[in-house]
C-alpha cells in the first residue's frame, strides 16, 4: 500500500514557518505607494513650463542683421500653405500646429501630437 504523503504542518506563521500575510495587507502598501505617486504627479502638473512656437529659422549674414530696421521683411523658406509650426517645451517638440486668430491674439491649433 502506498504511504500517504505527509502534509506540512500549518501554524499561525503559515506553512512550515513561512510568514503568510493577508492579500489585503500587501495591497494596502501598494495602494499607499500609488496614492503617494498620484500626489507627487499632481504637484508636478501644477509646475509652469515655457512653451515656444518656432515658425522657422534662417541663416543670414551678420551685415543683413545689422541692416534691419522698422519695416524690414525677412523671408523664411517655409510655404504659407499647410505650414505647420513646432510647439516646443525646452528643446523637445511636443506638437505641431497651425496659426489661428483668437480674438485679437494669435494662437496655435494643434494638428499633430
Amino acid at each position: 500500500m502506498p504511504e500517504k504523503e505527509k502534509q506540512p504542518e500549518k501554524t499561525e506563521e503559515g506553512t512550515m514557518g513561512q510568514d503568510v500575510s493577508s492579500p489585503l495587507e500587501g495591497n494596502k502598501k501598494s495602494i499607499d505607494d500609488i496614492m503617494n505617486k498620484v500626489k507627487n504627479i499632481e504637484r508636478v502638473l501644477d509646475v509652469n513650463v515655457e512653451v515656444r512656437v518656432e515658425i522657422g529659422e534662417l541663416k543670414v549674414k551678420l551685415k543683413e542683421v545689422l541692416d534691419l530696421q522698422n519695416g524690414s521683411i525677412i523671408e523664411l523658406e517655409k510655404s504659407v500653405e499647410n505650414a505647420l509650426f513646432d510647439l516646443q517645451v525646452g528643446e523637445k517638440v511636443v506638437a505641431q500646429g497651425e496659426v489661428v486668430t483668437v480674438g485679437e491674439n494669435l494662437g496655435i491649433r494643434i494638428v499633430k501630437k
